[in-house]
């Protein structure tokens, strides 16, 4: 019998965003959306952010992570919310509902994102 031979490969991929905590995240349709959350220095985020998984390159970006591109997303007139961590985000159709969070204070609005232009 042979022997299954298994070779671990070390990468290191640079994201944008940096890392987050109780930030929020939902997929829809095969991009997957992050939105605020804290850094290591409980730096508040206001910040969308998406990644799309589902292109036709989808196995290659596999083989290389590095090419797959977060894309930032920047209200272009309006409200938008305050920096927040802890909220509650749900895809409905072509929009996104952003809900709650805390940040200064503890927040019960909901905005939403039309992601079908996005």
């Amino acid at each position: 019998m042979k022997k299954l031979q298994v070779r671990f490969i070390n990468f290191f991929i640079e994201v944008p965003l940096g890392p987050r905590y109780e930030h929020t995240s939902a997929l829809h349709l095969g991009n997957i959306y992050i939105f605020g959350g804290y850094d290591d220095e409980r730096n508040c985020y206001g910040d969308l952010w998406t990644l799309n998984l589902c292109n036709k390159d989808l196995y290659r970006n596999l083989l290389f992570l590095d090419k797959m591109k977060w894309k930032k997303i920047t209200p272009l007139k309006g409200l938008f919310p305050i920096p927040r961590a802890g909220a509650s985000a749900q895809p409905i159709g072509n929009k996104l509902y952003l809900f709650g969070g805390q940040g200064q204070t503890e927040f019960q609005d909901i905005f939403v994102y039309r992601i079908s232009k996005l």
